[in-house]
């Protein structure tokens, strides 16, 4: 996970992994093994999270994936969609979220 956000673990994430080694190596294989494997691409599978993230108004983990998804080669546009589809099956409410990372919609973001 570090070097796909480009940062530590979440200080949860370590406390957890440090207590339970074990399941939380099987849970870095079991993720790795979903978003890289099948025939759906890393990026797409990462915009699906944003829409959940939007739709669940989630908003740490909304800005980290759609970042994620943005420099793993998720276009704006791309991005925007995955936005609105988690606006729409929010009722509405999730353009709060969404507004977080407004700035991502921008052609010329850089990670």
């Amino acid at each position: 996970m570090k070097s796909e956000i480009g940062s530590s673990l979440p200080a949860s994430h370590i406390e957890y992994a440090q207590r339970d080694e074990e399941l939380f190596t099987a849970y870095l294989a079991w993720r790795s093994s979903v978003l890289d494997g099948g025939v759906i691409p890393r990026y797409q599978k990462l915009l699906m999270v944003v829409a959940l993230c939007t739709a669940q108004k989630n908003i740490d983990p909304l800005r980290l994936y759609a970042e994620t998804a943005r420099s793993q080669g998720a276009s704006a546009q791309e991005l925007k969609e995955a936005l609105r589809v988690g606006v729409l099956f929010s009722g509405g409410a999730g353009i709060d979220a969404a507004s977080h990372v407004a700035h991502l919609l921008d052609e010329s973001w850089k990670p």
